[in-house]
């Protein structure tokens, strides 16, 4: 794995979630929400064309059917597709072909709401993007059945870059809810310190799963190179049992500090931050490491008896 590019994926796809965040912050009627992008962005794209009379309309509608049945193309061309790929593909076609419909006029569905055009615009795109994931998962799954050695490596190299990046997003996401809650609220200096080390201990687990992916893909490059695994296993080993104490060490640091100083402050964050999916995954690179050291130790005993 090199660490050059994961951080420049990293880097680039902080950006881009920030500026998504800014933009649904500072312009709601073209970006009111993340899940929405960029479905409501062609949307208005396809009712701006449309309200410039006979050749737009034409447009509109050509490029409205176009664009849905972009997923189709593989489902027809695709060759070693499933048949459920194939079946999910339609319906994501489908499901894109009414997410934008709504996303042109939301007002087709009247709600007895307020903001019943969020709620209808939300609602659509999130069921085209669950469709996609689920296309996305199916499709995974048949490339690792079918799969060789190297190919198998390449898709568990590809998961891990997809997992850092699942990391950022979640740092990223925390780091933008703590910066909005302290802008709009009114409180003291030492309130808006403890709102950023409550940032800080939220993002950790997080922050050490990233290294522990960088990690785990050093080690599988040494796996694939058929390089010693002792030094790169020890190190991961060490990391995984820090990233198992860290975070819940920091939360219980943190909420001590806040006793500390509970005279003086205006807002309290009893905090029980209890990362599970960052235990999950620290517990399997662990168990992955120790079996990988174990096998490898096993095959030299093997090879000196032999």
């Amino acid at each position: 794995m090199s660490r050059k590019k994961l951080f420049a994926i990293l880097a680039a796809e902080s950006v881009a979630i920030i500026a998504l965040y800014v933009l649904t912050a500072q312009m709601q009627e073209t970006f009111s929400a993340i899940y929405n992008f960029p479905f409501e962005q062609i949307g208005l794209g396809l009712r701006a064309l449309h309200g410039l009379g006979g050749f737009g309309v034409g447009a509109a509608f050509a490029l409205w059917i176009g664009l849905s049945l972009l997923p189709m193309i593989p489902a027809v061309c695709g060759r070693r597709k499933s048949a459920w790929e194939k079946a999910l593909l339609g319906l994501v076609s489908f499901s894109l072909l009414t997410t934008l419909y709504v996303m042109t006029d939301p007002q087709c569905i009247e709600l007895p709401y307020a903001d019943s055009d969020y709620i209808v615009k939300t609602s659509f795109s999130m069921t085209t993007w669950s469709a996609l994931i689920l296309y996305f998962i199916v499709f995974a799954v048949r490339l690792m059945r079918e799969g060789d050695r190297d190919k198998l490596m390449d898709y568990f190299g590809t998961a891990l870059y997809a997992l850092a990046m699942l990391c950022t997003a979640c740092i990223i996401i925390l780091g933008t809810g703590s910066a909005q809650n302290i802008r709009f609220s009114n409180r003291q200096t030492v309130d808006t310190v403890f709102a950023l080390l409550q940032f800080a201990v939220a993002a950790l687990p997080y922050v050490l799963d990233i290294m522990i992916v960088i990690h785990v893909g050093e080690l599988a490059d040494a796996v694939r190179r058929g390089e010693k695994l002792t030094e790169k296993a020890d190190g991961l080993t060490k990391l995984c049992c820090v990233s198992l104490i860290a975070p819940s060490a920091a939360t219980v640091g943190f909420n001590f500090l806040q006793e500390a100083f509970i005279n003086v402050r205006t807002y309290i964050a009893a905090s029980l931050n209890i990362p599970v999916f960052s235990v999950v995954f620290t517990l399997f690179a662990l168990l992955l490491t120790r079996l990988l050291i174990e096998n490898r130790r096993l095959r030299d005993d093997n090879d000196l008896f032999i």
